[in-house]
C-alpha cells in the first residue's frame, strides 16, 4: 500500500497552538490516501488509521472499535470549537507591529477572521460587504472601493 498520497503518522500534541490546522491537513491527506487505496470498508478504514498514527495518538483511540468512534475521537480532541468572542477581541485588537510589513500585517488579519464568524455576528452579513462598505465610501468620497488592503 505504498502511496505518494500516503500521509506521515499523526503526531500532534493536543495543545500545540497550531494542532487544528495541522489535523486537519493531515486529515485531508489521509481521506485522499483512503480514495487512492479503495479503502471504503470500515473494519480496513480502522486498521488503516491505526497504522497512521504514533504512540501518543493511539493512546487516545486504542478503545474505540470502529473507525467513526476512533475518527469522531480524533476530531474531537484536535477540532476544538473557537470561543468567537475572543477570537473578534484578538482582530479588534490587533495592530501592525513594528518592523511588520503590511503584507504579513493583511495576512495575520485574514487569519484572524477565519476564526470570528461574523456573519452570524452580523445577522448574515459580514461588515465587510460590499453593501455596507459601499455607502460609507461614497459618503466620505476620498476613498476608492477597491479592498482596504491595497490603501495600506
Amino acid at each position: 500500500m505504498e502511496s505518494i498520497l500516503c500521509p506521515e503518522r499523526l503526531n500532534l500534541d493536543p495543545q500545540d497552538p497550531e494542532a487544528a490546522l495541522a489535523f486537519e491537513l493531515w486529515l485531508a491527506c489521509f481521506q485522499l490516501y483512503l480514495e487512492e487505496v479503495s479503502a471504503t470498508e470500515p473494519a480496513v478504514m480502522h486498521r488503516i488509521l491505526l497504522s497512521q498514527v504514533t504512540l501518543k495518538v493511539y493512546s487516545l483511540i486504542r478503545d474505540l472499535l470502529t473507525y467513526e468512534e476512533a475518527l469522531d475521537a480524533l476530531k474531537r480532541q484536535y477540532l476544538r470549537p473557537v470561543n468567537t468572542a475572543y477570537a473578534r477581541h484578538r482582530l479588534a485588537r490587533r495592530r501592525q507591529r513594528p518592523g511588520e510589513s503590511s503584507a504579513e500585517f493583511l495576512r495575520a488579519l485574514q487569519t484572524l477572521v477565519r476564526t470570528c464568524d461574523l456573519q452570524n455576528a452580523y445577522g448574515g452579513t459580514a461588515c465587510g460587504a460590499a453593501s455596507m462598505r459601499r455607502p460609507l465610501l461614497q459618503e466620505s468620497g476620498s476613498l476608492p472601493l477597491g479592498p482596504p488592503y491595497r490603501l495600506g
